[in-house]
């Protein structure tokens, strides 16, 4: 039901709002909604294997571990190094903000109207 669904939201949300870093663990996922969920909650996301379009590489809102060596290895620094977790959770925040918060909402519907005229 939408009251377990609203429920189990808030409850990540209640513990990404606690977390200084957010690990992912998964092989393939598509563009994962915990990455949003962090960084619009101020913190820094670590990945195992997921980095979709790079965006965590090249945007430089989090960081792609590769494999399970270099998530440890990239937990222990940011573990170690509070400010550069603050700099990666920062950078996540405003990218998520500019582009997937419901600030955006109308440039996105300006490119599907735009779309819609084009295909018609």
């Amino acid at each position: 039901s939408s009251d377990v669904c609203s429920s189990d939201l808030e409850e990540v949300n209640e513990l990404l709002g606690r977390a200084h870093i957010f690990v992912n663990t998964s092989t393939h996922e598509g563009f994962p909604n915990t990455f949003i969920q962090a960084w619009l909650r101020d913190v820094a996301v670590v990945s195992l294997r997921v980095d979709p379009d790079d965006v965590l590489d090249r945007m430089q809102v989090g960081i792609a571990a590769r494999s399970e060596d270099g998530l440890q290895a990239a937990v222990r620094r940011l573990l170690e190094n509070p400010r550069e977790c603050a700099d990666y959770a920062r950078r996540g925040m405003v990218h998520a903000t500019v582009n997937h918060s419901l600030k955006n909402a109308d440039e996105l519907i300006r490119l599907i109207d735009s779309a819609c005229v084009e295909t018609a």
